[in-house]
């Protein structure tokens, strides 16, 4: 009788394990394959009209440009200049009009509160789609608007 019960036991140790074995490895693929994906957009700001602007921390890339100046004495000194790159996106969600939403690449330079617009991704409320590839020149930030206060956020560091 003893013998029979271990037999038993020892099976469904093996049947525990196998299970806990597969359900490891069904955790594991999905979290892999893009089923366990999250949003990692951020809200920065929303606007009185139901206007969401959102950035992607995970797009931010920061660069620093080094440039040689000649100073008064003939000394030659570097000046540094941090630029960040995000991804915006503007979501149209209590407005009335066409837009649906609009993705946008956008370059700020730090020191001088300047931004600019690489690309322009807008989606309309219809299904139509328009994408402007492009670099403007650098504009200045105006007070109050969503860029400075994204600008505030990605630049802490600059502020005066």
């Amino acid at each position: 009788m003893y013998l029979i019960i271990k037999q038993i036991y020892k099976k469904r140790k093996q049947c525990f394990v196998f299970l806990c074995g597969q359900l490891l490895c069904i955790i594991f693929l999905y979290s892999f394959a893009g089923g366990a994906e999250t949003d990692t957009w951020r809200i920065y700001n929303v606007a009185p009209e139901g206007i969401q602007y959102h950035y992607d921390p995970e797009s931010i890339t920061i660069s620093h440009i080094r440039k040689q100046t000649r100073s008064v004495r003939r000394r030659r000194t570097n000046i540094g200049e941090r630029h960040i790159k995000v991804t915006e996106k503007v979501l149209f969600s209590g407005s009335d009009g066409d837009l649906r939403e609009m993705e946008m690449e956008r370059e700020f330079r730090c020191p001088y509160r300047k931004v600019r617009t690489h690309k322009l991704d807008t989606k309309y409320r219809d299904g139509r789609r328009t994408i402007e590839l492009k670099t403007n020149s650098w504009e200045d930030i105006k007070a109050g608007s969503p860029s400075e206060v994204l600008y505030r956020e990605l630049c802490p560091q600059e502020q005066r």
